[in-house]
């Protein structure tokens, strides 16, 4: 059993003996399954060895894994009409307790006081201070709604035009930030769904990622 730090990218190497195909025509995936949920991580075959480098589970898992928890991998590779299983085995999260502070600084707040002799116009002169960041702060709404264009004209032209980037970006979004884990996650999601179109992909992440 291996033991994998879900804070920490883990590097495997297999050392292997391939012959009858060259490694050029296979292609690799380290298939985890965490909660009925099959991940898969390309892997390099080269000659004589296949090397994976799995990203730290902390941005791939969307959950808190805890310390002691095992799930089971295997290797799978396939090329040419065939499939191969050299390696299965199991990794057990470490998960090492750690705690970070943060210095909050306080907020500058400033105080007015007004004393009671205060004239009517100093009054009025603050009403319509108010009155005016009030009107500016709608009118930044306003443009910040317009600037809105809606991107799509009905369902149809969504399904038609959503590209891969618009998927990376939504993947972004719902906290996915690292580049390799996304190219990792829609890979996956195009497998499960089996369908490499950009809106198959996005409804099958629909139903893994939460909202």
């Amino acid at each position: 059993m291996l033991n994998i730090n879900i804070n920490d990218s883990r590097d495997l190497n297999f050392k292997i003996e391939l012959s009858g195909i060259a490694p050029s025509q296979l292609e690799g995936r380290l298939r985890l399954v965490i909660d009925n949920i099959e991940y898969g991580i390309p892997a390099k075959i080269k000659e004589g060895s296949i090397d994976i480098v799995i990203p730290p589970l902390k941005n791939l898992i969307q959950r808190e894994l805890k310390e002691g928890e095992t799930f089971a991998a295997k290797l799978d590779v396939h090329g040419d009409g065939n499939y191969l299983n050299p390696w299965s085995g199991e990794f057990q999260i470490h998960n090492p307790v750690a705690l970070e502070a943060k210095i909050i600084e306080p907020e500058d707040k400033t105080s007015i006081s007004v004393s009671i002799n205060e004239s009517r116009t100093t009054k009025q002169t603050k009403t319509k201070t108010r009155g005016k960041q009030k009107a500016k702060n709608k009118i930044n709404e306003m443009k910040a709604k317009v600037s809105k264009v809606k991107k799509y004209k009905d369902k149809e032209d969504f399904k038609n035009k959503l590209t891969k980037e618009d998927v990376i970006s939504w993947l972004y979004k719902k906290g996915t930030k690292n580049p390799q884990v996304q190219e990792i996650i829609y890979e996956q999601a195009i497998s499960e769904g089996g369908s490499g179109k950009p809106y198959k992909v996005l409804m099958q992440l629909t139903k893994v990622i939460k909202k």
